[in-house]
């Protein structure tokens, strides 16, 4: 009898452990787990908590929105003319015209707004101690040539670039750059990406989305940086021609 018992039971505990999966196991695949969630924004999809909800808004040239989970709230902009966030050092050379007073000095008065070709950027670096009696505060220093003539530029740059970090990235025809400032309370966290697949000449510009936040809380950094790193481009699904 006891034997029999015995049996029996080996037989149950093998049959329990052999049960389905509970439920959540198959609901959850890929970057979604039971405690996040994928989000779509216009061509692109992220990863947010669970308790995330989207609320969409009505935007003049632009489709926006705000993420929140009543702790934290994430704006975001997808369109051809979403902000581009603090510009990094590369992107601040590239937009800004620090160039203009250099190219009017060693130019013999040439005024114009757009820079001329002939100017190369050879390094980018820090001032040396008093390499610029006369300027105060300068943050960078471009060495440049211009036709024949070399020389070095001093650069204060804007305190939107001093304060924050960047991480850029290219996957794709997408262009990413993370932003998140160097003291948090100090600035905001955002991504800025650029399809340049989708570039349109009429009006200089290419399909962008800009996501933010100016949360002021050490603890929620990770939960943002987290999502921020998720956002990439949906993937083109082919049809089966098979």
């Amino acid at each position: 009898m006891k034997q029999t018992i015995s049996i029996f039971c080996l037989i149950f505990l093998i049959g329990c452990s052999q049960s389905e999966p509970k439920s959540h196991d198959k609901l959850y695949s890929g970057n979604s787990s039971p405690k996040s969630k994928d989000i779509d924004l216009g061509q692109y999809v992220l990863n947010v908590p669970s308790d995330f909800e989207i609320e969409k808004q009505d935007g003049i040239d632009s489709n926006v929105g705000i993420l929140r989970n009543g702790e934290i709230e994430i704006h975001w902009d997808y369109g051809y003319y979403s902000n581009r966030l603090a510009l990094s050092v590369p992107e601040y050379l590239q937009h800004s015209m620090w160039w203009s007073p250099a190219v009017y000095k060693y130019m013999n008065g040439y005024n114009s707004h757009e820079k001329p070709r002939a100017l190369k950027v050879i390094e980018i670096r820090k001032p040396k101690p008093e390499e610029f009696p006369g300027v105060r505060n300068a943050d960078i220093v471009v060495d440049c040539k211009l036709d024949t003539i070399n020389f070095s530029w001093p650069i204060t740059l804007s305190d939107d670039t001093k304060k924050h970090e960047f991480i850029i990235d290219t996957t794709g025809s997408v262009i990413r750059k993370i932003v998140s400032p160097k003291t948090v309370g100090d600035g905001y966290f955002g991504v800025h990406l650029v399809d340049t697949s989708t570039y349109n000449p009429s009006i200089n510009s290419a399909m962008k989305l800009t996501i933010s936040t100016r949360d002021t809380l050490v603890s929620h950094e990770k939960t943002i940086m987290d999502i921020f790193k998720s956002v990439k481009k949906k993937e083109k699904r082919h049809a089966n021609n098979g």
